[in-house]
């Protein structure tokens, strides 16, 4: 009966189509905004490991012992080493001043490890001149890689950097990826121009040979938001103000054991800026440089210091980032038992080490967090944000409801005397109910199907429908590279997600149809009279 109804009654298929279109838009809204929150979680963990010890801006002593102790922990289930990297980083703020611009920026200042430190966390997949050429150090101290001429009056690179990049750069790349690369910059004979990648200063030597000029120092690696233009395309636009090498002040703001400022001059040593690095967290890339932790800990006077008693204090460091062991920490729950294992290795540490009144203060100040909770008001932010858009369209979908209300109203009162003639003949009230309840669920059901079709098609091919629009007018571009972190609109769906959306959409076809269905439940046959 439900079913007759529904393919006579043309008006029937405007709520079809309403139910469509809810369907579709919260498919759509979901996913994309899911899809942010998930890279912005995947990105977070991507940059902190899976815990972190975390102190205060002066920092916290004995860090070496509490890593020698992580990585002796063992699970008691499997007997399995728990820790599979532990890194000390040190925090600190200062500024950057390249003197060839002139150009002088505020910056967080972090000092890393950096063998250690990509092992802990993914930093390293986009340093963009070590993907490339290979051979970005912060430790060593060269000079300014600068390009020369071969004997064929060919371009060249100093070192191996050639041939890491012939060798595995080129080859990690996709089939069509790599012959664009090829094309884009092929050297040609007789140029004296490098083409990039990047960017490279020529040799001043009479021979033009390829080497390291000027004094040596130290390196850097600056977020590339901090130096660089995000284009439109997502690329970065790169000139020789801020070629590969090229010096730059910067000044730190060292603190005494106990948080205090000191009173001398803040050091602004001469560093090299030997690469660029991009996380995909924007307040990361376009705050922060990167310098070796040694040095970092002795420009900012926070190793071993003498006691006044004579003794020397320990280093000291500002976090430790935790890579687990493959296998542990996968879930949040596997966290949660985890945690206490890490807090209970460092409460040994900190009872046994011969620690001063300030350095127990310092030991006092560490938390002890998970990845999440370490960017809990991060996440949550983007959320809420999620949870608003989708409450929003959410009530906009609420129309749908009232249509259905509506539609199902007008059909009951067409239907007066057909219903009456089924209850004259012994139908009952809630067969004559149900008969609408279930026409209002094959709606749902039916607008669903349509609804997912449309809405998933669309999400998967969200970014071919914007490059689309964006050749018939720039202006209808709505996520561009330039101004998100992400290169491309998030374009997955979840199935979990869409049988939610579906069932909602089912139970508000019914919670819609309920009303009329009742009314026409309670019709009696005598009413039917009245449209003779």
């Amino acid at each position: 009966m439900a079913s007759r109804l529904l393919q006579r009654k043309r008006i029937a298929f405007f709520s079809v189509g309403a139910v469509t279109l809810c369907v579709a838009m919260m498919i759509i809204v979901k996913s994309v905004m899911g899809g942010f929150v998930d890279s912005i979680r995947e990105r977070a963990h991507g940059l902190l490991g899976d815990f972190v010890v975390d102190g205060a801006l002066s920092g916290f002593p004995y860090y070496e012992e509490f890593i020698v102790e992580l990585k002796s922990l063992k699970d008691e289930r499997t007997g399995e080493p728990l820790v599979a990297e532990a890194t000390p980083l040190i925090h600190s703020y200062g500024l950057i001043q390249f003197p060839a611009s002139k150009e002088t920026r505020a910056v967080a200042i972090r000092g890393i490890k950096l063998d250690e430190y990509r092992k802990v966390n993914e930093f390293g997949t986009d340093l963009f001149y070590d993907n490339r050429y290979g051979d970005t150090s912060l430790a060593d101290k060269r000079g300014r890689p600068v390009y020369g001429l071969n004997e064929n009056g060919k371009v060249v690179l100093p070192g191996k950097l050639d041939e890491h990049f012939a060798q595995k750069y080129l080859p990690s790349l996709t089939d069509e990826k790599r012959d664009e690369t090829q094309r884009r910059f092929a050297r040609s004979e007789r140029e004296m121009f490098f083409p990039g990648p990047g960017v490279f200063d020529m040799s001043s030597a009479t021979d033009l040979k390829p080497g390291y000029e000027g004094k040596e120092y130290p390196g850097v690696i600056i977020g590339r938001d901090v130096i660089l233009r995000r284009l439109a395309s997502g690329e970065y636009a790169r000139n020789n103000a801020y070629a590969i090498g090229e010096p730059c002040f910067i000044t730190l703001l060292p603190l005494t054991r106990s948080g205090d400022v000191l009173n001398e001059p803040p050091p602004k040593p001469l560093f090299r800026y030997v690469d660029d690095v991009r996380t995909g967290i924007h307040n990361i890339d376009s705050k922060t440089v990167y310098i070796d932790f040694a040095i970092a800990q002795e420009l900012l006077q926070m190793g071993a210091q003498q006691r006044v008693d004579d003794t020397m204090s320990s280093p000291r460091c500002s976090q430790i980032q935790i890579k687990l062991t493959d296998g542990f920490g996968e879930t949040r729950e596997d966290l949660a038992r985890l945690k206490p294992i890490i807090m209970d290795a460092f409460a040994r540490v900190a009872r046994r080490v011969p620690a001063d009144e300030i350095e127990y203060r310092q030991l006092d100040n560490v938390d002890i967090s998970t990845w999440e909770e370490m960017q809990r008001s991060f996440i949550s932010a983007i959320q809420k944000e999620e949870g608003l858009v989708l409450i929003m369209f959410g009530v906009i979908s609420v129309v749908a409801i009232f249509l259905i209300l509506c539609i199902f109203y007008m059909i009951v009162q067409e239907k007066t005397r057909d219903v009456g003639i089924l209850k004259s003949v012994g139908g009952s009230a809630e067969g004559i109910t149900a008969i609408f309840l279930v026409y209002g669920a094959a709606i749902g059901l039916v607008g669903s199907i349509f609804g997912t079709i449309l809405g998933t098609n669309f999400v998967t091919h969200i970014n071919d429908v914007q490059s689309f629009l964006a050749q018939i007018d720039p202006g209808l571009r709505v996520w561009s590279p330039e101004t998100y972190s992400f290169d491309q609109i998030p374009s997955t769906w979840k199935w979990f997600d869409v049988w939610r959306i579906c069932l909602g959409a089912i139970m508000a076809s019914v919670i819609g149809a309920a009303v009329p269905a009742i009314k026409a439940g309670r019709t009696w046959p005598v009413e039917s009279l009245r449209y003779e």
